[in-house]
C-alpha cells in the first residue's frame, strides 16, 4: 500500500569530497540495515551495493551532479526495492554533500499495515539517523502536507508528523503533541502517535491530525525552535 512518507535530516555543508560522502552513506545503510524491517539488498542503476562496490562508486561519479568539476556538490542514491524478504519496508536512501546543506533523506515507498503505523515502529530508525550524527533539523511526515497546509512561512521548516529538534523541551512547552520526548541533546516532537496522511482517500487521512500538527507547528514557531533555510545555510542553527 502506497504511502506519502519521508524523512529529511539537515546538516551543515561540508568541504567533504566525493570519496568520503560516499563511505559516510555506505556508514548510514549499514546503521539503517540493524532493522530488521529492512533489506540489505541496496540497489541503484549502477548495481547491487555490497556485491559491486566498485561498480557502484564509479557509476556515481560519472552521474552529472558528481562529474562537474566546478561543483562542490555531491549525491548519492539508493533503494531496496524488489527484495524477495517477507520483512522488507521498500525505502529509498538519499545523500546529499558538500558546499550546500548536506541532507538525507529517506522515502518510505509502502507500508503493509499503514493503519497500524505509530511512532514507537517508525522512531527507531529516526534514532538511528540521529545518532549517526546530529542534524540541525529532522522531520518526517507527509510532502503533501508541507506543501499545502503548513500554516507557517515557506521558509521555515515544520516537523510534518514527527520531528527532531535540537533543544531540550518539556510535555508542556508543546501541550499540542502527543509526544515530547528527549533524546541525546534534543527533543522528539509528534503532533499525534499515528501515522496519518492529510489527502482523503489515502490511508490514514485525518483533517483533525492536519489541524493538530498546525497548532503544534504554530507553538514549535513560538517557542523559537523551526528555523529558515537562511539560518539553517549559514550553519549556526541551535
Amino acid at each position: 500500500m502506497r504511502i506519502d512518507l519521508s524523512m529529511t535530516a539537515v546538516y551543515p555543508a561540508s568541504d567533504q569530497n566525493f570519496d568520503h560522502g560516499f563511505e559516510e552513506a555506505l556508514t548510514i545503510l549499514k546503521e539503517v540495515e540493524k532493522h530488521r524491517r529492512f533489506s540489505k539488498v541496496w540497489k541503484c542503476f549502477g548495481g547491487n551495493l555490497w556485491e559491486e562496490h566498485d561498480k557502484v562508486r564509479s557509476y556515481f561519479l560519472q552521474t552529472p551532479v558528481n562529474a562537474d568539476p566546478k561543483d562542490a556538490s555531491f549525491g548519492v542514491n539508493f533503494d531496496n526495492y524488489g527484495s524477495d524478504s517477507v520483512l522488507e519496508i521498500p525505502i529509498e536512501l538519499h545523500y546529499n554533500w558538500g558546499d550546500q546543506l548536506n541532507t538525507v533523506l529517506l522515502k518510505f515507498r509502502q507500508y503493509d499495515n499503514v493503519h497500524g503505523l505509530n511512532y514507537e515502529q517508525i522512531s527507531p530508525i529516526l534514532k538511528t539517523i540521529i545518532m549517526w550524527k546530529n542534524p540541525m533539523h529532522l522531520s518526517l511526515g507527509s510532502v503533501s502536507y508541507a506543501m499545502h497546509d503548513h500554516p507557517l512561512s515557506m521558509s521555515r521548516l515544520g516537523i510534518r508528523w514527527i520531528g527532531w529538534l535540537p533543544f531540550n523541551l518539556n510535555p508542556s512547552d508543546v501541550s499540542e503533541a502527543e509526544v515530547v520526548e528527549n533524546y541525546l541533546g534534543g527533543t522528539f516532537v509528534a503532533s499525534q502517535k499515528l501515522f496519518w496522511q492529510p489527502d482523503e482517500g489515502y490511508p490514514g487521512y485525518s483533517k483533525e491530525a492536519i489541524k493538530r500538527t498546525q497548532a503544534v507547528e504554530i507553538q514549535l514557531a513560538q517557542l523559537g525552535v523551526l528555523p529558515t533555510y537562511p539560518e539553517l545555510l549559514s550553519g549556526a542553527w541551535r
